[in-house]
């Protein structure tokens, strides 16, 4: 999955999935998480894509441990999910208060 992390004013942020991504973490029955850093607002964004790619929900907040505890909260996501999201988060986050370029894996 690609994720345009430094995007301008007004533009949308695009994604692109491969069967072997689909394989591998981020992708459940449910659809795909993608995961972004707005470095102008200083907030990380997580966009749920059905199946389909229609976009379903979105969160966004300034730390990781706060989208992850929403998510769980209103059951958002599948237990298969948290590590995944977790350990992306943490990243988004690092990369967020270091200044460095995030993306997802």
């Amino acid at each position: 999955m690609v994720i345009k992390t430094r995007m301008k004013e007004g533009e949308q942020f695009t994604h692109k999935r491969t069967d072997k991504q689909n394989r591998s973490s981020g992708v459940d029955l449910r659809g795909l998480f993608a995961i972004s850093v707005n470095y102008r607002y200083k907030d990380i964004t997580v966009t749920h894509f059905s199946r389909n790619e229609r976009p379903g929900f979105m969160v966004r907040a300034e730390t990781a441990n706060q989208i992850l505890l929403l998510l769980l909260e209103r059951d958002l996501i599948s237990l298969e999910d948290v590590n995944y999201l977790d350990r992306e988060l943490e990243k988004a986050e690092a990369a967020l208060t270091g200044g460095f370029k995030y993306i997802q894996s």
